[in-house]
């Protein structure tokens, strides 16, 4: 059985995703956080944009300022 990750690439083995938090933006055009499962493609991609938040107290300094 296969799952669709939220980055839209389909996964076969569970122990090959990630969960992540990444800079987003909301509707309203304010900072908002992302939670995500993604491949490790995408993972890595999100890396090279400098988009990923690693901590909440990453994720808090990125909504606040």
């Amino acid at each position: 059985m296969s799952v669709i990750l939220s980055c839209g690439h389909r996964e076969d083995n569970f122990d090959k995703h990630y969960s992540i938090m990444t800079k987003d933006w909301s509707r309203e055009h304010t900072k908002a956080i992302g939670y995500k499962t993604v491949c490790l493609y995408c993972y890595e991609q999100h890396e090279i944009h400098n988009e990923l938040l690693y901590t909440d107290q990453e994720a808090l300094e990125w909504v606040q300022t």
